[in-house]
Order: C-alpha cells, then sequence, then structure tokens
C-alpha cells in the first residue's frame, strides 16, 4: 500500500507541473506580441472611419491578421469593385503563411486578396476566391460599408 501512495503522490506532483509548464508557455507567448489577443483574451479589434462613419471589426488569430496588425494605423484609399465589396491597397504584401489556398466570404467579412495585396471588405458574399484570407469580421450594420463613399478609410488598433 505505501508503494502505491507514493506514486499517487508522483503521478499528482507530475500533473501539477504540467500543468504549471502549460500555463507559463501560454504566458509567454501573448507577452511576446505572437498573438492577437488583448490580456482580456479577446481578439484585436479594429476602429475603420469611413467619412462620418464608424465601423469595428475584430480580427482573428493568424500570421496574415498579426502582420496586417504591425501596419496600423492607417489610411487608404477605399474604392467599390464589383458592387459587392470595398477595396484598399495596403502599402506592403503581407504574409499567407499557413493561410488556407482561398475561402468563400460573406457579408462581413474583412480579407486580404494576396494576389493583388489589397484589403477586401465585403458587404455582399461572393464565390470561392484562390488567394482570398480571412483577417476578420465587421461587427455592426455592414450597409455602412456598402454606403460608403470612395474615399479615405482610416484603421486603427482599439484599446490596449
Amino acid at each position: 500500500m505505501k508503494k502505491s501512495f507514493n506514486l499517487g503522490a508522483l503521478a499528482i506532483s507530475v500533473c501539477i507541473e504540467i500543468v504549471a509548464m502549460g500555463t507559463l508557455s501560454r504566458d509567454v507567448s501573448a507577452t511576446s506580441g505572437e498573438a492577437s489577443r488583448t490580456k482580456q483574451g479577446e481578439y484585436v479589434r479594429v476602429r475603420m472611419i469611413i467619412g462620418k462613419n464608424e465601423l469595428v471589426a475584430a480580427l482573428e488569430d493568424n500570421a496574415s491578421t498579426r502582420d496586417f496588425i504591425s501596419l496600423l494605423p492607417l489610411e487608404l484609399k477605399l474604392e467599390d469593385y464589383a458592387s459587392k465589396e470595398k477595396i484598399a491597397y495596403l502599402p506592403r504584401k503581407i504574409t499567407t503563411a499557413g493561410a488556407p489556398s482561398g475561402m468563400t466570404p460573406v457579408a462581413g467579412d474583412i480579407t486580404y486578396f494576396a494576389p493583388w495585396g489589397n484589403l477586401a471588405m465585403f458587404y455582399h458574399g461572393d464565390g470561392y476566391a484562390n488567394g482570398l484570407v480571412k483577417l476578420g469580421r465587421i461587427e455592426g450594420d455592414i450597409q455602412i460599408l456598402q454606403r460608403a463613399p470612395t474615399g479615405i478609410i482610416r484603421l486603427e488598433k482599439l484599446g490596449q
């Protein structure tokens, strides 16, 4: 009986150490800037200012998004494309490392179109597109984006 008690105590000790190591590694990655999450565990949110209108988007946690966030704040020329999306060209291409080869966007998606190096913010869904990488999703009234005139869009990180 004594041997099984010692083995049980050893097993509990090992489990506690494994949990502590996992917590430490998550803390290190969060403070190293690897993740696009805020301290509260929420995803980074971005304010999009178009004329007198504002929209907020929640960004996903992926390599493309982290590279995009490194460019903020930005002021870009906004254009309408195909009566389905607003586009704006970034000052440089961003990484697509680890991204799927493409996606089918829906209204509200904020994406990066790698072949052209532009943001694409959808107010109507569209078919599958190779090279399209999801960055996040607009929160709120998508019609604001649809009605927005061409011109300047300002993108800035919220909070933190």
